[in-house]
């Protein structure tokens, strides 16, 4: 059943994702029941990019004890860890979140996974850091008036 699950949850993210880029057009029109199966497939995919990352690094660790990672891999993991923390809101809580964000119309050029990553700043007590990537993306939107 689980099982079943995760591949609908994966089947329809793929659908989305080759559509376009998930953004507030694309969530608001989603149902509650889609919304939350994006946000779980989502933070599964970040789950197990972390996962493979780390068992690839391993594998190469083992095979040569010098080896370290590159900066980009390095940053790679430090963006991905962003998301997941001590304390993360249910998934329930995170799509309230994110609907409250989409409602402003000054919001409609931030994308699926920013937006995702200024509720988890936010949430975690980085206000100002998630405040500064609106304000940066709300001042993108002006500029084009």
């Amino acid at each position: 059943m689980i099982r079943k699950i995760i591949l609908i949850n994966l089947s329809f993210l793929c659908f989305l994702f080759s559509q376009s880029e998930i953004n507030r057009d694309t969530w608001i029109n989603l149902n509650e029941e889609n919304k939350l199966f994006l946000v779980k497939g989502y933070y599964l995919g970040l789950k197990k990019s972390l996962i493979i990352i780390n068992q690839e690094s391993n594998k190469m660790k083992r095979q040569d004890k010098f080896w370290s990672r590159s900066f980009p891999e390095e940053q790679t993991i430090k963006r991905l860890n962003e998301f997941f923390s001590d304390s993360i809101p249910t998934i329930n809580e995170i799509t309230l979140m994110i609907d409250n964000i989409y409602s402003n119309p000054d919001n409609s050029l931030i994308d699926f996974e920013t937006v995702l990553r200024i509720v988890v700043l936010h949430y975690n007590g980085n206000q100002l850091l998630a405040n500064k990537i609106i304000l940066d993306h709300q001042r993108k939107l002006l500029q084009g008036k």
